[in-house]
Order: C-alpha cells, then sequence, then structure tokens
C-alpha cells in the first residue's frame, strides 16, 4: 500500500505538469481543473466528452516517450473524439511513430 500511495503523489504531481508542457507545445487548450489520476485496470487514458483527462498512475512506470504518447493521444482527442484516420494522422504529425510506440505499450501492464 505505501508504494501505491507514493506513486500516486508522484503522478499527481508530474503527469499534469507534463500533460500541460505537452498542450503547451503542441497548441492544445486544456482546463487543469479536468485531469484526474486514476488507477485504471485496462486504460492508460481517456478523456471524456466533458473534458475530463484520466491518466493512469502506472504511466509513471514506463520510459517517458511512451507516457508521453499517452499523453499526447489524449490531447489529439480534443480535436478528435474518435480514432479516424485524421486522428491517427494528426497523432503521428506531433508523435512520431505512434502505432510502434502503441504497440511498445502492449509490453507493460497499467496496473500494480
Amino acid at each position: 500500500r505505501g508504494a501505491a500511495t507514493a506513486l500516486r503523489q508522484e503522478a499527481e504531481a508530474y503527469l499534469p505538469h507534463r500533460l500541460y508542457q505537452l498542450a503547451l507545445r503542441f497548441g492544445f487548450q486544456i482546463d487543469v481543473k479536468k485531469i484526474r489520476i486514476n488507477h485504471a485496470k485496462s486504460r492508460w487514458g481517456s478523456r471524456s466528452s466533458n473534458g475530463t483527462i484520466s491518466l493512469n498512475l502506472m504511466l509513471m512506470m514506463m520510459p517517458t516517450e511512451l507516457s508521453d504518447y499517452v499523453l499526447l493521444h489524449e490531447l489529439n482527442h480534443i480535436k478528435h473524439m474518435d480514432h479516424s484516420a485524421a486522428f491517427w494522422a494528426d497523432l503521428e504529425r506531433i508523435c512520431p511513430q505512434a502505432k510502434r510506440k502503441r504497440d511498445a505499450l502492449k509490453a507493460y501492464t497499467p496496473y500494480l
């Protein structure tokens, strides 16, 4: 339990800050109050229709290039609420090799 608490504290300090950095870099408008850190069993991140971005605290346990991929994926849902060809084309523009990174995520598990 102690390790999970420490990991959550680190995630709550780091992930919203990193998401905001990436949003500024790539021109996405986000409401920082609508960022949630969770410990979902099967998702790395999600964006709801009301604009809340949820991020799995286990993103802290993977290489930065993969956690950044998840953050950019969720930011890209601000423009595209689906996984259309336009979504993937825009994601590839801001996150080169996005599909390779998506495949690399399969080596990680989103739960402790």
